[in-house]
């Protein structure tokens, strides 16, 4: 029996080692077929969340970043009001991994404010998505670019507020930024995993690479989750 057991943990451990190499080998792949053959560019953004109740449970801090993505974060991208599933083929392909520890990148931690668990993010868009994701590239930049001051100021940046610090970076060296971005997979598992349009839609990209695009179609896309 025991040798059963010892054997049965060895067959889950190669089988974890293999799931896990499979998706980041996947996701590697993927976003460089988009890059190269659909015209999308590539973008690894880090997110750290403020210190604050819940912040320390993976599972709150993944619902946290989804709702972000979802309410805040693709309507500002798409400059719409919500999602729909007019026009998925418009949204940006994501994958983000939850890490726990401090960001290599020291000025993205605020010791105190900070919490520990943060998000590594890779995101492949197009047209006009990818000019506005360049606009915001930077350090801290991304907070600023989603909650307005003042008297324009309104409770649909819930999540944003929630924001602790950010780095948005194009992806210039993608043998070194997407495997960077999924290291600590092994740890947080795969279920831990966030995904928004993907598995890449490639039968919808192949339809609307030979539409033109017009105004009248850029509404926000369908997002395959509950919040």
């Amino acid at each position: 029996m025991l040798f059963r057991s010892k054997q049965t943990h060895s067959n889950n451990y190669a089988l974890k080692i293999l799931e896990t190499t499979f998706l980041r080998s996947k996701v590697h792949a993927d976003l460089l077929t988009l890059q190269e053959h659909y015209q999308h560019q590539l973008f690894h953004l880090t997110i750290t969340w403020i210190n604050a109740l819940g912040s320390d449970d993976p599972a709150y801090v993944n619902q946290t970043f989804t709702r972000f993505y979802i309410q805040e974060l693709c309507p500002y991208l798409l400059q719409v009001h919500r999602a729909n599933r007019f026009n998925r083929y418009l949204q940006p392909v994501t994958a983000a991994f939850i890490e726990s520890g401090d960001p290599s990148n020291k000025n993205l931690y605020r010791q105190g404010n900070c919490a520990l668990l943060h998000h590594h993010v890779l995101i492949a868009a197009k047209g006009s998505v990818a000019q506005r994701l360049h606009s915001i590239c930077g350090l801290n930049t991304l907070k600023k670019a989603l909650v307005p001051s003042g008297k324009n100021r309104r409770r649909q940046h819930l999540y944003a507020d929630q924001v602790c610090t950010s780095d948005l970076k194009q992806i210039t060296n993608h043998d070194v930024q997407i495997p960077y971005a999924s290291k600590h997979l092994w740890h947080s598992g795969l279920d831990a995993t966030l995904t928004f349009n993907y598995p890449v839609p490639w039968e919808m990209f192949h339809r609307s690479a030979a539409l033109p695009i017009t105004t009248s179609q850029v509404v926000m896309p369908v997002v395959e989750l509950s919040v």
